[in-house]
């Protein structure tokens, strides 16, 4: 749920939006970008924006999680 919310994310939705995309709460939206922005070490979901185009495309987001995960735990949800 984290990579489709991010892919989200990166066209510019608000969460609402993504929440309505998603048929998900608001609320489960905030908390999956605040999890992908904790376990991506960037400070905002621009940061988090950013990142994932960084890392080539929103399909690569479990490629950019491993990438920086020092640990290299998947802990993708």
């Amino acid at each position: 749920m984290e990579k489709k919310v991010a892919e989200e994310l990166i066209k510019d939705k608000s969460n609402q939006e993504i929440a309505d995309s998603l048929f998900i709460s608001k609320r489960t939206v905030e908390y999956h970008i605040t999890s992908a922005i904790q376990k991506l070490g960037v400070k905002s979901r621009v940061g988090l924006a950013v990142k994932i185009i960084e890392a080539g495309s929103s399909t690569n987001y479990c490629e950019c999680h491993q990438k920086i995960d020092p640990l290299g735990k998947k802990t993708m949800r």
